[in-house]
């Protein structure tokens, strides 16, 4: 007996569901009962995708489905839980439309939040008159000592270490002096303020657009996937089955609102694009090939306020020297 169970499913799976089990807090009826409703909410996002990490191969699926109803007995319970399982109609399927719908919301707001950022950090790249004073002021001392041709960004970070006139100090460091002095007794927490003001700009360098887009695109894909599992049972007559239409209302009532907010966030994107485009050319950076470098202007930025914030440190401390 012993050795039938082994052979139902791969030992790793088996212990995989059987740890499964131990924390469940529903019973198997009410978990098939949930996938047959499509109570999302019943179930949760974190039990949907244990359960999805469970799916038999579609030999073990054969082989628990040989199993007759006496002789289920013979399986362990990790078996036979999923023996249950496999009941509802396209199980693992719905287990797979159900964990888009119940993880539907929380993956908008993630995207939402990146395009956020991202709208907020060309923002306040435009709106920084201190950068444009920091950016402006390098590259001008770059031209001046033959070292820089034209007002790019990109050529701001080869500017930085090169020495100024005075043969000694950075042309940033000299720069920096200047800004600070003009601003009074503050100025030089004014210039180091500029890596908070900027905390957008150096967030957006930590994405990858590419990364973004290809959330964007997978969540059009799991509704057209959802929408697939609706078809699927209609067409084979398991929209039939007692209580299918419960499955059905729940799921083409999240369809409907789900639709809306793809366009929405296709808007979104859209909106992004053009923000990140204008204020790439703004800066006069290079527009980037690839798509995951779309947003290198904020990753120029991010690693020059790292510059700046130790040339600051190093002023501090020789002020406190002095």
């Amino acid at each position: 007996m012993l050795n039938q169970e082994s052979k139902v499913l791969d030992p790793r799976k088996s212990q995989n569901v059987a740890v499964l089990l131990t924390t469940l807090k529903l019973t198997t009826n009410d978990v098939c009962q949930a996938l047959r409703d499509g109570h999302y909410d019943a179930l949760g996002v974190e039990l949907l995708e244990s359960l999805a990490r469970v799916a038999p191969s579609e030999e073990e699926e054969k082989k628990l489905i040989s199993y007759s109803d006496d002789s289920v007995i013979k399986l362990a319970p990790s078996e036979r839980f999923l023996k249950e399982l496999l009941n509802v109609p396209f199980v693992f399927k719905r287990v797979d439309a159900l964990l888009s719908v119940a993880s539907f919301d929380s993956k908008v707001k993630h995207l939402k939040r990146s395009f956020s950022v991202i709208q907020a950090a060309c923002e306040a790249l435009r709106n920084s008159r201190m950068l444009l004073r920091l950016v402006g002021a390098t590259l001008e001392a770059g031209m001046k000592s033959g070292n820089a041709h034209d007002f790019k960004l990109e050529a701001l970070l080869g500017l930085v270490d090169i020495k100024s006139s005075d043969g000694r100090t950075s042309i940033l460091d000299s720069v920096v002096q200047k800004i600070t002095e003009s601003e009074g007794i503050k100025g030089l927490q004014v210039v180091r303020n500029l890596s908070s003001v900027l905390n957008d700009a150096k967030k957006s360098a930590e994405l990858d657009y590419g990364v973004v887009r290809m959330n964007v695109s997978k969540l059009y894909e799991e509704v057209q996937k959802i929408s697939e599992v609706l078809r699927l049972c209609e067409e084979t007559g398991h929209s039939e089955e007692h209580q299918w239409w419960k499955f059905r209302e729940s799921v083409t009532r999240f369809l409907e609102t789900a639709a809306e907010e793809i366009k929405k966030i296709e808007r979104e994107e859209g909106s992004t694009l053009f923000a990140v485009k204008k204020i790439t050319e703004y800066f006069h950076v290079d527009p980037a090939k690839e798509e995951a470098q779309l947003l290198k202007v904020f990753v120029i930025v991010r690693d020059f306020l790292k510059i700046l914030e130790g040339v600051c440190k190093k002023m501090e401390v020789t002020s406190s020297l002095a």
